[in-house]
């Protein structure tokens, strides 16, 4: 009796286990934004322009796991340079010191099936504090373009105090009073997509430029981090060598995209051109041993065949199967 509980308590675990899928941050439709109140009587908003994030999700029930999240500080936005270029600065993020902020949540709060907190570590200049974020869970939604494809969209939202993390600089009014608030409102919007769908084609030309780093291996430096970590396992991060300075360069994938749909316009026309030519050979050929019409069908359905096998060749590299899921 008892082989057989722990029997079925192996295979719920695995099948509780394999039910979830990982998903991803999608930057073209997410936003990580703040703002500050700004000589008491005025605001500064800004955002985050590089960021990355990851979880898992078991879609049955809704149960988040293994979320992580990383900003490149260097990519801060403002729409003021000058005010960007002192928030890079030792005053602020010192971008150069400190390229990332990182966040591994360690408790999911749900209300009603859906995920309603966020609470986890936030790490800001080598500072690390707890904090939570309130999520607003609002579901899947099927793209517009391509109805076999979904997104997942959710809203945090959270205060945090900036002088936590060592980011104190101010100034003194003459009225009292600091020109800058302590208190910092962060509002992220994410959509975020399985890691293993192709995106839909309005989206798959999208430049991804990622955050050239692993995250975790930085994180799991940290001693209050590295337990998470190794519960987690994951790498929030694309695989990739170039140093995190260059945040901005283009990720190649982006580039091979629009080579690809180059040469697959190029296949189009050629074929098109081709087609004709072959059509009017392969008829003049099959007259010799068959009738007018039955050759034109006979070179018809030839050319309609490869036609139709070079397009299934070439779809994974115009965005359509497996190429760029990988």
């Amino acid at each position: 009796m008892l082989y057989r509980l722990v029997l079925l308590s192996f295979v719920v675990f695995v099948a509780s286990s394999t039910s979830a899928k990982q998903y991803e941050v999608s930057m073209q439709h997410s936003f990580v934004n703040f703002e500050v109140d700004y000589m008491k009587v005025s605001l500064v908003k800004g955002g985050f322009d590089d960021f990355e994030g990851s979880f898992e999700l078991d879609e049955e029930t809704n149960k988040v796991t293994s979320l992580s999240f990383s900003i490149v500080t260097k990519s801060i936005n403002t729409g003021n340079k000058k005010r960007d270029k002192h928030l890079r600065e030792s005053d602020f993020f010192s971008s150069k010191k400190h390229p990332l902020i990182k966040f591994v949540a360690t408790k999911m709060k749900y209300t009603a099936g859906e995920l309603s907190e966020v609470s986890g570590n936030l790490e800001i200049l080598a500072v690390i504090k707890p904090i939570s974020f309130q999520i607003n869970w609002k579901g899947f939604m099927n793209d517009a373009i391509d109805k076999a494809k979904k997104s997942l969209y959710l809203r945090a939202k959270t205060v945090l105090n900036r002088k936590d993390f060592g980011l104190n600089w101010n100034k003194s009014l003459d009225s009292g009073g600091w020109i800058v608030s302590d208190d910092v409102r962060v509002d992220v919007i994410i959509e975020a997509t399985p890691s293993d769908s192709r995106l839909a084609y309005s989206r798959f030309l999208k430049k991804n430029k990622g955050i050239k780093k692993d995250v975790f291996k930085e994180i799991g430096k940290t001693p209050v981090l590295s337990n998470v970590v190794t519960n987690h396992k994951r790498k929030i991060a694309p695989k990739s060598k170039e140093n995190l300075s260059d945040y901005s360069a283009n990720d190649s994938r982006g580039l091979k995209s629009y080579l690809l749909l180059f040469v697959g316009f190029v296949i189009f026309i050629v074929l098109l051109i081709g087609g004709g030519f072959f059509k009017k050979w392969a008829s003049s050929f099959l007259e010799k041993f068959f009738s007018e019409r039955i050759a034109d069908l006979i070179s018809d359905g030839i050319l309609y065949t490869v036609l139709l096998a070079a397009a299934i060749l070439s779809a994974p590299y115009m965005g359509y199967g497996d190429y760029f899921a990988k």
